[in-house]
């Protein structure tokens, strides 16, 4: 879905008939599905600035890793395209965490090819998730068992992002 909206841009909507993918307790019914074998997590304040770059500027990896230290974003490489359940969850103790800035406190969790850029921002008919959060710092962990996901959100004091390369689980 998301590579014909990146191709058709807005006029692509999902049928209206699709289901909500969101429970009551804010988890994903039935997963993630990726094109380009990534997951982001990030608040849509945060790549306001990204709005008119390129679709896929997120594909270099020098630009990844700006906004991954500058805790804009997490992206996150996972090794094939598909589907992939998720569970969000409010824990610590995760070993792969990173400090997220939540400015509006309206945060995407999806597909790496729904990132905001080429003029677009993620809308929900198209896939992923939208969580509400007070707006400020946040701590957010992944971990990965085969093709279930796990990410944690806490809120917690800012901390530097010192990524060197781009994230792999």
């Amino acid at each position: 879905m998301g590579l014909l909206r990146r191709w058709f841009g807005k006029r692509y909507e999902r049928p209206d008939d699709t289901e909500d993918v969101f429970s009551a307790n804010l988890q994903p019914k039935s997963g993630i599905y990726t094109s380009t074998s990534t997951i982001v997590v990030y608040d849509l304040g945060a790549l306001k600035h990204r709005l008119d770059d390129d679709v896929d500027w997120w594909a270099d990896p020098a630009e990844e890793l700006v906004e991954i230290n500058r805790r804009n974003l997490m992206i996150v490489g996972l090794g094939g395209d598909g589907f992939y359940d998720l569970d969000v969850v409010n824990e610590d103790g995760f070993a792969r965490r990173y400090s997220l800035s939540f400015p509006s406190g309206r945060v995407f969790i999806g597909p790496g090819e729904m990132l905001t850029g080429g003029g677009d921002e993620p809308a929900p008919q198209h896939g992923g998730m939208f969580l509400d959060f007070e707006p400020g710092d946040y701590t957010v962990g992944i971990e990965r068992i085969d093709e279930r996901l796990r990410i944690s959100i806490t809120r917690a004091i800012a901390f530097e992002n010192m990524v060197t390369e781009p994230i792999h689980i």
